[in-house]
């Protein structure tokens, strides 16, 4: 699957999982409302309900909990200080400090 599959699963379970996390940062450490949230991240308020509730894939999930805390906290913190542009920072350092064979995913997850 090779490169194809690298984007696949950045733009399908990678970045979902960082913004679940980021999320969760924001709405549950720091008592941002969930539409905010959204805003920030780019997505609906419904997709952050979802990320709050866990109420997203087990893959998800798994990609979520290999995620270090202590990037998401650093630029949590200076989202909140209002430094907006910090989350897509955030999501890029995410990405890549997650190790792709740590996270790669089957051709079936794919339809292929």
């Amino acid at each position: 699957m090779g490169e194809l599959a690298n984007y696949i699963t950045a733009y399908y379970y990678i970045v979902p999982a960082a913004r679940a996390k980021i999320a969760k940062a924001l709405v549950n450490t720091y008592n941002m409302s969930e539409k905010d949230a959204a805003k920030l991240l780019g997505v609906t308020q419904a997709a952050v309900s979802k990320y709050v509730s866990e109420k997203y894939s087990a893959k998800i999930k798994e990609i979520e909990a290999k995620i270090d805390q202590a990037i998401v906290d650093n630029y949590v913190s200076k989202v909140i200080a209002g430094s907006e542009e910090q989350v897509g920072r955030c999501i890029c350092s995410i990405c890549q400090s997650i190790h792709r064979f740590d996270c790669m995913i089957k051709s079936e997850d794919i339809g292929e």
